[in-house]
Formats: C-alpha cells, structure tokens, sequence
C-alpha cells in the first residue's frame, strides 16, 4: 500500500489520499469559580496590559467507572484585576465582570477534536476592590477523552473589554483506564486543600469540592520561593475489599531531584473505604532551594501484592523567575512554552560540535544566556545545503510534528532525535512524501521530496526495529546509497518520470 501526502505547511496542517472521519465526543463541564489572595500573587498584571494572563494545566482521572474514557480536567486561574468590571442597571451597588473560557482538545495532527467552554461572572462591591492586585480567579473545564496523545489550548476572554489571553498544554498522555489492578490517578497539586470538618458548606462555592474536599488547585504546579506549604489530592481505584480483611492500603512519598531521591516525606497506612478513594496531604518545603522537583507517590495494597506509583513535576521559582514567567504566560510566541531542555533540542542540529560541548557544559543560567545571545544572533535558522530558511515559529512547528509522528517512546519527546526528525528540523518540512507500507522484497520505507530545493533533494528512509532509519539522499554531506538511487529512478518513479530528482549523487 502507498500513501502520498502533499503541500505540508508550517501550520501542521496538510492533505491526505483518504476521507479522515472525525467523532465528537461527548463533554462534561463543571465550572469552579474563586477569589483568593495566593503567595504566588505577583503574577498579576495591571488593567493596562494587552493581554490577559492564563495559566493553565491538565490533569488525568482514568476512574474505571468511565469506562473506556478518561476525565480530564483542566485546571486555570486567572488575575482579577485584567478584567473590566461594570455595575447594572437596577437596584444591585455590585461591579461585575463577564468572563468566557474555552478549552480545545488537539490531536497530534494538529486537528481540533472536542471543545468545551463557559461564561461565568465575578461580583465585587468596589472599584478598588476589582483594582486589588494578588487576587486570583480559579476555574476548570472537563472533557471525557478517549486513549490517545493530545495537547490543548485553553482561551478566555472578557466580554466586557474584549481582551483575551490563551495557555497551551502539551504532551497530555490519557492511556486506557486500569480494570484489573490497583491503579492511581494522576497527583494534583494544590494552594490549599480543606475537609468538611474545616470549611463552611453554606457560604463555600460547592464547585471547589471534590469528594469532600475544598481545593484550590496550582494549574501549572509552581511555587514561589516564599511559600512554605504545599498541598497534594489523589485519587486510587481497584481497590480490594474484603470485611474479613484488616489489610490496609499504604502510601509512601518522595521527592525526587536530579534523579535522585533528595527527600523522604514519609508513609502512611490508610483504611480502605471502597474500591476508589481519594487521598490528601500537605508537604512543608519551607527553605527549599529553588528548583525543579519531582514529587512520587507509591501505593501498596498487600492483600492482592499490588502497587502503583504516580508523580507530578513541581518547580520552585524565586522572584526574578516569577518577572519571567509572567513574561512567559502573556506572549504569544510559542517558544516561551518550551521547557528549557525542549530550547537546547531545538537548536541541537543547527550547531557546531563545539558549540553543542559548550551549551552541554553549561549551568541553567548559562544555557538561558547562550540561547538568547543565539537567536540576538539568527533571528531566522538557515542551512547551506538548501535554499531554504525557518523563523523559529517555523522550527518550533517542525519540532512539535516530529515529536508527535516520530517518537519511539510513550512521552512522545524524542521523535526530534530521530533521523526524520533531524532531517525535518535542518531543512524544513518535505514538500511530497510517498509511503510504501507493504513493498514485495523490502521493508516498510518513506520517500520525502523537496522538488524546489537546488535541482531536488530526495530522502529515503526504511523501517528497521520500529523506527525509520535515513538510507539514502542525494544531499551532500548526508548518506548516499547506489542501490536506493537506482531503485528510486527505476520503480517508485515510472509513472512520473518528470518528478525524478538528481539521483547521481551529491
């Protein structure tokens, strides 16, 4: 079988030689609305600037319940004071604003699959009181997802003034819901957690509540330097339940830097109260240098010998780091939603040996510095061997593709490391593409033409162990193979012999 894809353009989007049907699923919203005044509170914006400030993230409940869907929930806050708020006719003193959010579910064809949204109002009984900075709104969105590998954009705007701002959440990895063993759900870290016993029904916003607890969740689990606790809900499923048994369900929790454990935060015994159950905690990380972390969570059901384990990524920032996020979270280049690691990568294949040794070497700050001094210096990315130049919008595009199409593992990061993804990052996106799936004497095997390139670069790549491996180009200074050229000029090109590149050799 062959495949030809044509015309693919820097905005991921491109034709293929078949109908794609594209199923909505059903959705599920529940909207939570609060104002607190956080520690983290320096991330608010002034009513001046253009665009509001989103932070948002993702978190998986795979409840068996679901069946063969997950619950995602997306998590957001919001600065109150980005809004405009206006007082109505009637009666009421009260100022209100009007909000709209949205999430959008993306595949990693880049096509969007499901969305969901709301409109929600904020009440104030002041100018000042709208004006007060530090003040935080928190909501979510949830969506029923099918197993798959998807990003998603949440977007909200104020209906009053008009201004909008928007996050991007990439790499949410829903994997099918466990059915016949114990099975945690995703940790969730939060700015405060409260139990009935602690907080008033009657005058609480019941849409904070989950399973009994108030919790105001850290959409993009980041901390500040000055606080000094954080807070922890999780869910377990398939739990055994037995009424002869005593057994209890251990948990254990660590936290993990550098790739090793550089705290043990302690275990608990809990008692089964059913085959799914939540669980909370509270962690002092007062003094904690500042940091990425990764916090483990174990669970131990000794009366089926079973265990699960979940973590969550959190990051301690100082002040300075909390000017550049806010930076970070109003922009509109999608750099700026790279992780550092995800910067160096970008890059790798544009530099030197040397220059790759040095950024290798380098510290955090360093690396920041080296990246920005090279993009003062290349503001568009450029090779010898094509005619062709990227901005880094383009490059970046190029890099999400090959992640997504291209990796060899679950997290779906390393596909930029691979052979069609280095070839992709250093002379952009093929312009034709030919898929031999089922070839009578050789392996499954990919042909990428680039026609306006020089007199037309051409790739060959065959499938081996699982992946693609280049075998063939008549680029110089890459590959070449007499075989693939010769079978080039004689099979795959019979029936469009105009199409034929160069195939002698570089």
């Amino acid at each position: 079988m062959s495949t030809r894809i044509t015309a693919w353009t820097s905005d991921l989007t491109f034709s293929i030689e078949k109908d794609v049907t594209i199923s909505k699923m059903r959705y599920l919203s529940l909207i939570l609305c609060a104002v607190l005044s956080i520690g983290i509170g320096a991330f608010a914006q002034s009513d001046y600037e253009s665009r509001l400030t989103v932070y948002a993230g993702a978190t998986i409940f795979p409840d068996p319940e679901y069946d063969s869907v997950s619950l995602v929930e997306f998590p957001f806050s919001l600065s109150r004071n980005q809004f405009e708020f206006f007082r109505p006719d009637g009666p009421d003193s009260s100022l209100y604003s009007r909000i709209f959010a949205q999430v959008v579910l993306i595949n990693t064809f880049g096509e969007r699959i499901d969305s969901v949204s709301t409109y929600f109002s904020v009440r104030t009984s002041k100018r000042a009181e709208a004006m007060q900075t530090g003040v935080r709104l928190f909501n979510k969105l949830i969506l029923f997802v099918k197993p798959g590998v998807y990003s998603a954009r949440v977007e909200v705007i104020d209906a009053v003034s008009k201004r909008s701002g928007e996050a991007f959440i990439d790499k949410i990895i829903v994997e099918p819901p466990v059915k016949d063993r114990l099975s945690l759900s995703d940790p969730m870290l939060a700015f405060s957690i409260s139990s009935q016993d602690d907080y008033d029904s009657t005058t609480s916003n019941i849409r904070l509540i989950r399973n009994g607890f108030l919790i105001v969740p850290n959409p993009v689990s980041m901390f500040s330097a000055k606080d000094t606790i954080i807070y922890l809900y999780g869910e377990l499923y398939n739990l055994d339940i037995n009424e002869q048994s005593t057994d209890k369900l251990r948990l254990e929790f660590d936290i993990i830097r550098d790739e090793t454990v550089y705290r043990k935060l302690g275990m608990r015994n809990i008692i089964k109260q059913g085959s799914t159950m939540s669980y909370v905690e509270s962690f002092d990380i007062k003094e904690w240098p500042t940091g990425l972390y990764s916090l483990r969570v174990a669970a131990f059901d000794s009366s089926i010998n079973q265990s699960d384990t979940g973590n969550v990524l959190f990051r301690i920032i100082s002040h300075r780091e909390l000017a550049k996020e806010v930076r970070r979270y109003r922009s509109n280049d999608p750099y700026d939603e790279l992780l550092l690691e995800e910067k160096c990568n970008l890059i790798y294949f544009l530099l030197s040996m040397p220059e790759r040794e040095t950024l290798n070497r380098l510290t955090e700050v360093g690396k920041e510095s080296f990246l920005d001094q090279f993009w003062k210096e290349h503001p568009t990315v450029s090779n010898p061997r094509a005619d062709i130049s990227m901005t880094r919008k383009e490059l970046i595009s190029c890099y999400r593709y090959a992640n997504a199409h291209f990796s060899t593992n679950i997290k779906k990061d390393n596909g930029w490391s691979t052979d069609q993804g280095r070839v992709i990052l250093t002379y952009g996106p093929w312009e034709e593409i030919e898929a031999r799936e089922v070839p009578i004497k050789r392996s499954p095997f990919e042909v990428w033409w680039y026609h306006s390139q020089r007199e037309g670069m051409v790739f060959v790549f065959e499938e081996s162990h699982g992946t693609y491996r280049l075998v063939h180009s008549n680029v110089n200074g890459e590959i070449f193979n007499d075989e693939w050229a010769a079978i080039l000029k004689s099979e795959i090109m019979e029936s469009e012999p105009d199409l034929v590149p160069d195939i002698d050799g570089p």
